[in-house]
């Protein structure tokens, strides 16, 4: 029994109700009956509250890499709606710019967003080259040539998986030498870091897209 209820002479009532401990006691001095509520945690309370929490947060982290780029988004999809051959009014030179725009531009600013959000513009820059394998094995012909009729697949999920990965691997790889390296030497070592770093991350991404989708 909690402390506080030492001083309670009688106990009336101690029952559980979905995970929630009531205990009824009268006092026999100013407040002839009062009711006293305490929580107890169940395990399986926690275990469906903490995976409820983590959803939300993975659910949040999916969200803030795609929410800043909404009005990119919008952009492409006026531009679409007004200048493709079926649109409201065509335009076969402005409408050049919807390929690229869903294939490469809107995938690579989502990746970006998401290496951003993990360590700032350095996540952000490993991040969105780290997607361009992904991109590529999933529209070029040369890895399938359906995609010479169809244009490929825009990468939206490899982008959300490329960019906070991109931008953790760079992280961890800053943290290695932090501190060791040399005044005057910094620039030159963040810079070899991520330029090595990226076609470690390109390469890999782009075969593995591949052998998945094929």
């Amino acid at each position: 029994m909690p402390d506080y209820l030492a001083t309670c002479p009688n106990v009336l009532q101690n029952r559980v109700v979905s995970g929630v401990t009531v205990v009824t006691c009268r006092f026999t001095e100013r407040n002839p009956m009062a009711t006293t509520t305490t929580t107890t945690t169940t395990a399986s309370a926690t275990g469906g509250v903490g995976l409820r929490v983590h959803a939300q947060r993975f659910g949040t982290f999916l969200s803030n890499m795609v929410m800043p780029n909404i009005g990119a988004i919008i952009a492409w999809g006026l531009i679409t709606a007004f200048f493709i051959p079926v649109g409201w009014t065509p335009n076969a030179k402005i409408a050049t710019i919807v390929g690229p725009g869903i294939y490469y531009l809107l995938p690579l600013l989502i990746a970006y967003t998401g290496g951003y959000n993990m360590y700032k513009i350095r996540g952000g820059v490993v991040g969105a080259t780290s997607t361009l394998g992904v991109i590529m094995a999933t529209s070029s012909p040369l890895f399938d040539k359906a995609y010479a009729e169809t244009g490929g697949s825009p990468m939206f999920l490899g982008a959300m998986i490329m960019g906070p990965l991109g931008g953790y691997v760079i992280m961890r790889l800053d943290r290695l030498w932090d501190g060791k390296i040399r005044p005057g030497f910094e620039m030159l070592v963040d810079n070899f870091s991520a330029g090595i770093s990226k076609p470690g991350l390109i390469l890999p991404s782009q075969s593995r897209s591949s052998t998945i989708i094929t």
